[in-house]
This record gives C-alpha cells, sequence and structure tokens, in this order.
C-alpha cells in the first residue's frame, strides 16, 4: 500500500508543483532545475502524506479503515497540512531556498502563499480517497 500511496501522492505533488511555478521568483516552468526543485518538493511532500498514513495505521491498527475520511480525520489532516506547511513555507522563506514573486497570492496574517498551504491540507486527502477507492476495485490486488 505504502508505494502505491507513494506513487498517488508525488504525482498529484508533482503536478501541483509544477502548476504553481510560476508564481515562484526564479522558477521558469520546465526548465531542468524547475523540474528538480519540483521533483525534490513532490518526494518531501509524499514522505508528509506517507507518514500521516503511517500514524493512522499506528493508532487504528488497520490499513483500510487509515485510509478512510471520516470528518475528523478530514480536519486533522486538513489542519496537519496547514500548520506543516506553514511552518515549512516560513523557514524556506526565511533561509531563501525560494521566494515568491507578485503574482502569488498570500495570506496577510501568516505571511505565506496560499497554494503551498493548499497543498498539503487538500493533496493527502485526496491521495487517501484515491487510494482507498481504487485499491479495492474488482481486480485490484487487495494485499492491504
Amino acid at each position: 500500500m505504502a508505494g502505491r500511496t507513494f506513487v498517488i501522492t508525488f504525482t498529484l505533488n508533482v503536478a501541483w508543483e509544477m502548476g504553481q511555478m510560476s508564481l515562484y521568483r526564479g522558477m521558469k516552468p520546465l526548465s531542468p532545475h524547475s523540474v528538480m526543485f519540483c521533483s525534490l518538493a513532490s518526494v518531501a511532500d509524499a514522505g508528509y502524506t506517507l507518514f500521516l498514513l503511517w500514524i493512522g495505521r499506528r493508532i487504528l491498527r488497520n490499513s483500510r479503515r487509515a485510509l478512510l475520511l471520516t470528518a475528523f480525520r478530514i480536519v486533522y489532516i486538513a489542519g496537519s497540512g496547514v500548520i506543516t506547511s506553514v511552518i515549512v513555507e516560513r523557514v524556506g522563506l526565511r533561509a531563501g531556498l525560494w521566494a515568491y514573486n507578485s503574482a502569488m497570492p498570500k495570506s496577510p496574517w501568516l505571511c505565506v502563499g496560499i497554494l503551498p498551504v493548499l497543498q498539503l491540507a487538500f493533496l493527502p486527502l485526496l491521495t487517501f480517497y484515491v487510494v482507498r477507492r481504487f485499491s479495492f476495485l474488482p481486480g485490484a490486488q487487495n494485499r492491504l
């Protein structure tokens, strides 16, 4: 299940990262530098999603239930994503790892871009939904 989850979340995150590349200073869409930067960021984002799945599996002691999105889990995952992304964005901006251009929509009270925050709040939820939905279809390997 972790391999399937990694592939899905990595793919979703690369698409998101590449889609917002034009909102970062010095990042040209589809340049080798941008593709490498987005790929590395997507590996980190996928690791974050796998960590959330690991926590769910440990707490619930059941892989299938860990993917089930109850109201509490949706709030927990989205909230964790917001907190984590605000911390990561602020550290990255302060360290000069990246900078926004004027087109990036920013949260005035958090001082970070809105799209990166939405990314970690929304994509883990979408990943869990997709993995759960397509892992249990007839003909899919049911090794969860």
